[in-house]
């Protein structure tokens, strides 16, 4: 058993085994720096010089889509397009719109009723 340890600890384990791989770049272009970027959920930045790039390996399993979100904007998610092969880029432009005001006057959530019996 010690024998087959030693030799498993000697063989090298080829780059092809390696977790990793080629990659290729999603470049998110955004209207507004700050904006959070998610693939399929999972966070990968935020938006700065208009724009943020998303290293992916083309060996992994490719993303569907990208959210972009920001506190007093209208989020928007969109799908993203075909994976980028190795050493490629993909641009995705996403435009963030400003959340409308509320009007003055209508309440964020319904007032609540008091009845009175007497």
């Amino acid at each position: 058993m010690l024998a087959l340890l030693v030799l498993l600890a000697v063989i090298p384990v080829s780059a092809s085994a390696q977790i990793g791989g080629d990659q290729g770049w999603y470049v998110i272009h955004c209207n507004v720096d700050g904006t959070s970027v998610y693939f399929d959920g999972e966070y990968k930045g935020m938006i700065a010089g208009g724009e943020l790039n998303v290293p992916v390996y083309t060996t992994a399993t490719p993303y569907s889509t990208v959210r972009v979100e920001k506190d007093g904007y209208t989020s928007d998610e969109e799908s993203l397009s075909p994976a980028p092969g190795q050493g490629e880029t993909r641009d995705i432009y996403v435009t963030l719109n400003p959340t409308p005001p509320q009007k003055e006057g209508s309440p964020s959530r319904p007032t609540p009723q008091v009845h009175r019996y007497i």
